[in-house]
């Protein structure tokens, strides 16, 4: 082979490689991300998850929710008291199904707008929700509702999108509180015992009547 016809054939391979790595970074680039759920493989993980953490102006948790027994979430901040079940269960499932609808700003000076700027910021939009399992730790900015859906952006990127169904995220403790005193049917209720704090008691029972017949 002459010295000529190598070089033309080694040109000839760098046209071809380069164009392959053109085309295939152009792919990469122009990929959809319609569709793409915000939270990948979260939808088979759920029975996983032990912890949420929920994180907005500032460093600490505003709320920490652990799960210590199958179907039994607590809140850390209020001594372990039970949390609403239907309630946590309703965000584990928001988040599960988030897909992406459209790629909004890059640019964090305008993260602001959307609710997606640093959690810990004091004047944090959003609210930086933290899904905790034996194996991971995933985290996802939830900001203002727009767009039809949800702003987003998981942290550590720099790409905020819009999400669908929209994910609705309680920052208050209070929000998230168990309410029901008692889960028992009322008609199996025979008496109530009450003591106050200064020690006075009171009681109340449910007379039973028997029915009478005709002989």
């Amino acid at each position: 082979m002459t010295t000529r016809r190598f070089i033309v054939l080694l040109a000839a391979a760098l046209v071809v490689i380069a164009g392959a790595m053109y085309l295939s970074s152009k792919r990469h680039l122009d990929r959809d991300p319609r569709g793409d759920l915000l939270l990948a493989g979260l939808q088979t993980q759920l029975d996983l998850i032990t912890d949420i953490r929920l994180h907005k102006g500032g460093a600490a948790p505003v709320l920490s929710l652990h799960r210590n027994e199958p179907g039994h979430w607590v809140i850390a901040e209020r001594d372990n008291y039970p949390a609403d079940l239907v309630k946590v269960r309703r965000l584990l499932l928001s988040l599960s199904d988030a897909a992406v609808v459209e790629e909004k700003t890059s640019n964090p000076s305008n993260y602001a707008v959307l609710g997606v700027e640093d959690p810990q910021s004091a004047n944090a939009g959003g609210i930086e929700v933290t899904l905790v399992s034996p194996a991971s730790s995933r985290s996802v900015i939830i900001g203002r509702i727009g767009g039809g859906g949800s702003y987003a952006r998981r942290s550590g990127e720099a790409k905020s999108v819009v999400v669908a169904p929209a994910v609705s995220v309680d920052a208050g403790i209070r929000d998230w509180i168990d309410t029901r005193l008692l889960d028992v049917p009322v008609d199996q209720i025979q008496s109530v015992r009450m003591k106050l704090a200064d020690g006075t008691a009171y009681s109340i029972s449910r007379s039973l009547s028997a029915g009478t017949g005709a002989g």
